[in-house]
């Protein structure tokens, strides 16, 4: 028992080790296979090989694991049958006690009947000795009858004592031999199981050496492992500071998307506006066009009542004054003033022609962002190149007026009706120039927002 106890202590204290040597192997495995799976191996080669040692190690762990196992229940199963070994041959040596103390008892109580028996057969035969003896003369013939009959009884009690107590004797030797059969049955199970306490030692001392050989190679693994550990320390630490990197980097270019977002955002409501600013621009040109009609239509009628006029200033050579003089100069100023500005419009339609035909060529560079921009600039231009074109085209008109509104010795006749309608005619002109002037000027301003936000659309885009 004090060896069972021995080896159930070796036995626990070797699957607590073998447990730790375990868990410590599946950490470091585990460890590993996360450092394995967050960083990349310097090589594909030794990264192989180490896995096939980690699957190795694993194999072999598991194996060693089920052996464990194996033991274990071998063990358990050992003690279990011990432990019912030990019961049995409680019970029996207990309930062999026992019959052998009622057996005992009994013998006990047999002799002790015997005893008294002889006791009082030896006390009767000294009676009847003594009245046999004092009464041989009256009894003599019937004294030797009791006692041959006394003797004969006492005979047959003699034998049925021995023949118990052969009895007896005969079911002592049974039960010891009974007895010596069962204590040759228990030295078997004795010998059986200290052989298997034997065999446990020797599986104990090869487990005790595979324990060693698996502490020698725990040891080379820490090692080999440590010196990986820091290699993996060392690449974690490069890669940390390429991820720090990395991450800003990638923070710099979510700012410079969200940027980027937001100017596309603004971008889109500044090409709406440009839309809508170019559809007004649209509309404005219509208008422009049909005052240009209406201007035209009033322009043919002007000729008509200019051409009555000059008829009447034919007619009324001699109707001049100074007053009248005076108010043709005015008129006359008018005119140039309004060619000045025409004059200086033309010119600023010219620099804006120039600075739209640049801007042109710049934004032939550009993305298919600008395209649409660059072509309702396009747009814009021709407009103002129509616009240009009538504008020349009114100048041309208003210096013929201003021809035939010079005073001549024919126009002295004049009246002063028709003076006063031609002034009107004039003045008329002179406002529809304006309007014209006020117009070009609006769309010279919508150039102009129109070359800022295709400028400010080139740099966003490049």
């Amino acid at each position: 028992m004090r060896d069972w106890a021995r080896v159930s202590k070796e036995k626990e204290a070797l699957e607590e080790e073998m447990t730790s040597t375990i868990q410590a192997f599946q950490s470091q495995i585990a460890d590993l296979a996360n450092e394995q799976a967050s960083t990349a191996a310097p090589s594909e080669g030794s990264c192989g090989n180490w896995n096939s040692r980690l699957l190795q190690m694993t194999d072999d762990m598991q194996a060693v694991r089920a052996q464990n196992r194996a033991y274990v229940e071998e063990i358990e199963q050992l003690k279990i049958a011990q432990n019912e070994m030990v019961m049995r041959l409680e019970n029996e040596r207990h309930t062999f006690q026992e019959l052998l103390s009622k057996r005992l008892e009994t013998l006990v109580e047999e002799n002790r009947q015997l005893q008294a028996a002889n006791e009082q057969l030896g006390s009767r035969l000294i009676k009847q000795a003594a009245e046999g003896s004092a009464g041989a003369g009256a009894g003599g013939l019937e004294a030797p009858e009791r006692l041959q009959a006394e003797l004969r009884r006492l005979r047959r009690e003699v034998e049925e004592a021995h023949l118990g107590k052969h009895q007896l004797a005969h079911e002592l030797e049974e039960m010891k031999a009974t007895a010596a059969r069962e204590r040759q049955e228990k030295e078997a199970a004795l010998a059986s199981v200290q052989d298997g306490l034997v065999h446990m030692k020797a599986r104990y001392d090869c487990l005790l050496e595979e324990m060693q050989a698996l502490r020698e190679s725990r040891d080379s693994a820490e090692e080999g492992v440590s010196q990986k550990v820091k290699v993996y320390e060392d690449l974690l630490l490069s890669r940390e500071t390429q991820c720090s990197e990395q991450t800003k980097q990638l923070e710099a270019a979510r700012e410079e998307l969200s940027e980027l977002q937001a100017e596309r955002n603004r971008l889109k409501k500044v090409l709406e506006s440009l839309t809508r600013d170019l559809e007004k621009s649209r509309a404005a040109l219509d208008a422009a066009a049909a005052r240009q009609q209406t201007v035209a239509s009033e322009k043919q009628q002007l000729e008509i009542r200019l051409a009555e006029v000059v008829q009447r200033q034919q007619r009324q050579e001699q109707l001049s004054s100074r007053e009248e003089q005076l108010k043709q100069q005015e008129s006359l100023r008018r005119v140039q003033e309004a060619q000045r500005r025409a004059d200086e419009v033309s010119r600023q339609l010219e620099e804006t022609r120039k600075a739209l035909q640049q801007e042109q060529q710049g934004r032939m560079l550009q993305q298919q962002r600008a395209d649409a921009g660059s072509q309702q600039l396009a747009a814009v231009q021709s407009k103002l190149t129509e616009k240009d074109a009538q504008l020349a085209q009114m100048k041309a008109e208003i210096e013929q007026l201003r021809s035939q509104a010079r005073p001549g010795p024919e126009s002295e006749s004049a009246g002063e009706g028709e003076e006063h309608l031609l002034r009107a005619k004039v003045t008329e002109l002179t406002d529809v120039l304006a309007r014209q002037e006020e117009e070009m000027r609006r769309l010279k301003d919508e150039s102009s927002t129109l070359k800022t936000r295709l400028i400010k659309l080139t740099k966003a885009n490049t």
